[in-house]
């Protein structure tokens, strides 16, 4: 993925006026400086989001840990199934 393309797309969902910032960490990890009051919670509370085909999972940042110790583990999802028997 291409942090430039991932920020600018990305703004225009979680923060359309003043936009965010994505840096690239490498191995695909890349990290969002919100520059708008309410688009770290938009970002963390109203996914799943999805760049091109890629889904983006989102942990809130914790400065006393390496990249490699956050653990990307959990998306919300809902997931529809139709005619399944009782």
């Amino acid at each position: 993925m291409n942090a430039e393309g991932l920020a600018q797309t990305l703004s225009k969902i979680w923060c359309p006026i003043k936009g965010v910032g994505c840096k690239d960490l490498g191995d695909n990890h890349f990290l969002f400086t919100f520059f708008q009051h309410g688009g770290k919670r938009r970002a963390m509370e109203e996914g799943p989001w999805m760049f091109g085909r890629d889904l983006v999972v989102l942990v809130d940042y914790d400065e006393t840990k390496l990249v490699e110790e956050l653990e990307f583990a959990f998306i919300p999802i809902w997931v529809r199934v139709s005619k399944v028997p009782l």
